[in-house]
């Protein structure tokens, strides 16, 4: 007989990200990569067929994410070996307790990144953007109107590493970053995603196909988007 599991409080922590050492940082880098370089948005924007060069852009674009994602992020830590095993973030749509806006955080991500593909993202965000009333609409919908807390927030850089997935850690990290906030959003490039944040209390909003320009060598991609919002219930 397997023995009970233990809950996950007793067996991760939560650091965050402002109190990571260089090497928590580096370990949390590495896991973005692996779980981001197979996503299908980055398969569509990042300008390459090839994954180790795709790896390479996904790592050029992460590591100022990480940095700039900090004032709202957090990783996960095993409490008895120390290893860094999660990353999650939630990062405001405005500008507030000296944190960056999410376009702001993304402009300068872009920056430091791959040229190419950022010329790619360039168009994503405008995409992105262009879906701002959609997420205001639904939110109106469900009757939430004013954010206290200074949302709606967008959830992202949720992962997890690949030797515990399946053991609810994910759905452990989506919970801490939901815990206090009026409204949060998500974009998702992948639609075996939808039902498991449904089971966590998100409501798909949109759906739709959308176009990437060619790059310089010529890839044309198109990739694939789920939108969905999420308020506390009364």
């Amino acid at each position: 007989m397997n023995p009970p599991r233990r809950p996950l409080d007793e067996v991760y922590e939560t650091i965050p990200t402002s109190q990571a050492t260089s090497e928590e940082l580096a370990a949390a880098l590495e896991l973005l990569c692996d779980g981001f370089s197979q996503d299908p948005l980055w398969q569509a924007a990042a300008a390459t067929e090839d994954a180790a060069e795709r790896r390479e852009i996904v790592k050029g674009f992460m590591r100022p994410r990480v940095r700039m994602l900090t004032p709202h992020g957090f990783l996960v830590r095993d409490r008895a070996t120390k290893a860094i095993v999660g990353h999650g973030a939630i990062t405001a749509t405005k500008k507030q307790d000296g944190a960056g806006d999410t376009e702001t955080v993304m402009r300068k991500m872009m920056a430091e990144a791959h040229a190419p593909t950022a010329a790619r993202f360039k168009t994503l965000m405008g995409q992105f953007s262009a879906l701002g009333p959609i997420i205001d609409e639904a939110f109106a919908r469900a009757g939430v109107t004013a954010f206290a807390d200074g949302g709606p927030w967008l959830l992202q850089a949720i992962t997890v590493s690949p030797t515990l997935r399946g053991v609810g850690l994910g759905k452990w990290i989506v919970r801490k970053l939901l815990e206090g906030k009026s409204g949060v959003f998500l974009y998702t490039q992948d639609e075996i995603n939808v039902g498991w944040y449904e089971k966590l209390g998100f409501e798909l909003v949109d759906a739709r196909r959308a176009e990437l320009p060619p790059s310089d060598n010529g890839l044309a991609k198109s990739y694939g988007n789920w939108t969905m919002i999420y308020y506390p219930r009364q």
